[in-house]
């Protein structure tokens, strides 16, 4: 074309090849920032699933310690029912005393902090037997100590 064209043809070639190398540049950049981007991904991806796997690998190491955790609750909470029992049974002498207190005599106190309702003092004293409530483990298991009664919040114990 060179030595048979016109110089507007030529000019028009040069011009030509001179977009196509621009073209290839912006693809070769393109496809830099696109391999940039691919390994910045991967990276991000790696990262994020080791730290998945950390995190894996603690919770089945917590599951673990959780299990143990467990059997330790039945253990205390069942040590805890023969105190419970002993202080139920405390709180019904008390007030069965105080319902019918002899001339003069002053009420019995519960023998432990007062409790009541959003720590109002016009309201009845509530033993510790009587709010605790000591869950069993499994579905439908109900209660080691202290079934929820009809009653709103009030809380009984029926050995199973």
């Amino acid at each position: 074309m060179l030595l048979i064209g016109s110089p507007e043809e030529v000019a028009a070639l040069d011009a030509r090849i001179e977009l196509a190398r621009i073209r290839t540049l912006q693809a070769n950049t393109q496809h830099a920032a696109a391999l940039a981007a691919e390994t910045e991904a991967k990276a991000a991806h790696e990262a994020e699933q080791k730290r998945r796997k950390d995190l894996h690998r603690r919770a089945v190491k917590a599951s673990a310690e959780v299990e143990k955790l467990a059997a330790e609750y039945i253990t205390e909470a069942q040590r805890l029912v023969p105190l419970l029992e002993r202080i139920r049974e405390r709180a019904a002498l008390i007030e069965a005393a105080n319902f019918a207190l002899p001339e003069g005599a002053d009420p019995v106190p519960p023998g432990e902090p007062r409790c009541s309702w959003n720590g109002r003092s016009d309201q009845p004293h509530s033993s510790i037997a009587s709010r605790v409530k000591l869950p069993a483990l499994g579905t439908d298991a109900g209660y080691i100590w202290g079934e929820v009664a009809p009653i709103h919040g009030r809380i009984i114990h029926e050995p199973h």
